[in-house]
């Protein structure tokens, strides 16, 4: 009788060992099935980011003296439309328009860099 309850015990023993390993291993498993995500950018997203930074303030420089101050003033000092004009002592309407005709050139300025690039690519 002795005999069985320690062989008894041992197998009970084992069974919840066992039970925890499953346990255990079933939490990890699930971890390592699920795609595990980085929020923080690939280097080369970094460095093409950074690409595109430099050709935005390059460009930027193509502008003239008004539209440099409105996009510095509106998008990298982040300045309301009515601040900005309170602090270039212009109207609202000339800001506005100002930096319409800055982003347009600047789009217009990235273009021809982008498209230069391609051709250059190309051969």
């Amino acid at each position: 009788m002795v005999v069985f309850c320690c062989q008894a015990c041992g197998i009970d023993w084992i069974r919840k060992q066992n039970r925890q390993k499953r346990k255990w291993l079933g939490l990890f498993s699930v971890a390592s099935e699920e795609e595990i995500k980085d929020p923080s950018p690939l280097p080369d997203e970094i460095v093409m980011a950074r690409d595109g930074i430099q050709m935005i303030y390059s460009s930027l420089q193509k502008c003239n003296l008004d539209q440099q101050q409105v996009i510095i003033l509106r998008y990298i000092d982040s300045l309301t439309i009515k601040e900005t004009a309170e602090i270039l002592n212009w109207s609202e309407s000339k800001v506005k328009t100002t930096q319409h005709r800055a982003i347009q050139k600047l789009k217009e300025l990235t273009g021809e860099v982008l498209s230069s690039a391609v051709k250059e690519g190309e051969g």
